[in-house]
């Protein structure tokens, strides 16, 4: 299974390998690979009313893979979409490295 960092494909410098670092295991039919993040913060349940497909800026460069947002209060929750990731020109030419 090939790794790729995540952070240092977005531009964000390496990511340092901590306990709370995990590997994400993407299943795609074509391209199988494994995510190296910081850390994942669990597991989040949201309704539907609290969804918006105007996604906001982030800290880390991911704003072209993003599908919108979760906004629970005063916190947001960017969807992430794996799949847009995972089929991107960036991602296979790291994925390939």
């Amino acid at each position: 299974l090939p790794l790729v960092d995540l952070k240092l494909m977005l531009g964000s410098g390496r990511t340092t390998l901590r306990r709370t670092t995990r590997v994400i295991s993407v299943n795609h039919r074509e391209v199988p690979a494994g995510l190296v993040v910081d850390e994942v913060l669990g597991f989040r349940r949201f309704s539907d009313h609290e969804f918006a497909n105007e996604a906001r800026e982030t800290i880390v460069r991911c704003d072209r893979f993003l599908a919108g947002v979760y906004q629970r209060g005063d916190d947001s929750w960017p969807v992430f979409n794996l799949f847009d990731l995972v089929e991107s020109n960036v991602f296979l030419q790291a994925s390939a490295e």
